[in-house]
């Protein structure tokens, strides 16, 4: 599930999305918690 909330977050800001802060901000977070799982 986190991934999907990187990946879909990085598809948006790749076109015209007007929001790019906020997708960029949720998919960094995401990205974090997926690697800290895998740390654990």
């Amino acid at each position: 599930m986190r991934l999907s909330l990187v990946a879909g977050p990085l598809r948006l800001l790749d076109g015209g999305f007007p929001h790019r802060t906020e997708m960029r901000d949720i998919a960094e977070h995401n990205a974090r918690e997926a690697l800290a799982a895998l740390a654990r």
